[in-house]
């Protein structure tokens, strides 16, 4: 997934922020929580007021985040 998230990341660059999170980091629970995160890898679309927008569970395709991404876009 990593290239995927890379390739979206050079896309989208300064019109949707892309956080990455590792499991295993401190804090992580409450997001995961916050936003229904279950599986590995989680992908969570949040748009500009901080609502969720999508939910994505294991490996995606580029054109299903990209199109969650450009949703969002201002």
């Amino acid at each position: 997934m990593t290239p995927i998230v890379n390739g979206l990341e050079s896309d989208f660059a300064g019109q949707v922020a892309v956080v990455r999170l590792n499991v295993s980091d401190p804090g992580v629970e409450e997001l995961q929580r916050q936003y229904s995160g279950r599986g590995h890898p989680f992908f969570a679309v949040v748009d500009k007021d901080g609502q969720l927008t999508d939910v994505y569970f294991g490996p995606q395709k580029a054109e299903v985040l990209g199109a969650a991404m450009d949703a969002v876009r201002p």
